[in-house]
């Protein structure tokens, strides 16, 4: 639609979509926020926008990835933040780093539902962070230092095979990692690199 047109998406720079757990779609769009639409009316309501003074909007108009989970709790990030709103209180709410770890040059690069109580974050140069999706605390870590040249580059896609077994990608890497002893660890090597360095940009699972 016209960004300029009332009742529309604000901006026509789309930057992800996610399907709500009702007959509703959350659209980013570049400095647009967050807009609903809901599919069979087509009808558009702004939902999150900057926020101003106390309120409790979105830090960064870029928000570049989205997630409603199962329970309706929209997970968003983008640029240096990253944060939700519950189903229950309809408001922002910005979600902890590890201590001693900042949000300052790092974006969110994906989001996956994981199960009933798990949400995985990747984000770049810091690793792929796991939450609680009812209580939103932070659960545990994939640190991607192990996997030699891993660390410092965007990990763009995840895929589970079982509770106990991911596959994620990093620049050109595809690295595997293994729940053991209650946490998160990447193999030590990654275990496929793509000709002339190509970045993966997404992973799927064969069903």
């Amino acid at each position: 639609k016209n960004s300029n047109t009332e009742g529309s998406i604000r901006e026509n720079f789309i930057l992800d979509i996610t399907p709500g757990i009702n007959a509703d779609l959350f659209v980013s769009s570049f400095n647009g926020g967050i807009d609903q639409v809901n599919i069979r009316t087509l009808s558009v309501v702004p939902y999150l926008s900057l926020a101003e003074g106390q309120n409790t909007g979105i830090p960064n108009l870029a928000a570049t990835r989205l997630l409603c989970d199962r329970r309706g709790n929209l997970w968003t990030g983008g640029e240096d933040f990253l944060g939700l709103v519950s189903a229950n209180e309809k408001k922002y709410r910005a979600l902890d780093l590890p201590r001693g770890l900042q949000f300052k040059g790092t974006y969110v690069t994906f989001f996956r539902e994981l199960n009933d109580s798990t949400i995985a974050v990747g984000i770049n140069e810091i690793g792929i962070l796991f939450y609680n999706s009812q209580s939103f605390r932070l659960n545990g870590m994939l640190e991607l230092d192990a996997a030699p040249r891993v660390g410092q580059l965007p990990n763009n896609g995840l895929v589970q095979v079982n509770d106990t077994v991911l596959y994620f990608s990093a620049g050109p890497y595809l690295v595997k990692g293994s729940y053991r002893n209650g946490k998160w660890q990447t193999a030590k090597k990654a275990l496929l690199n793509t000709p002339g360095q190509q970045t993966i940009n997404c992973l799927v699972k064969d069903p």
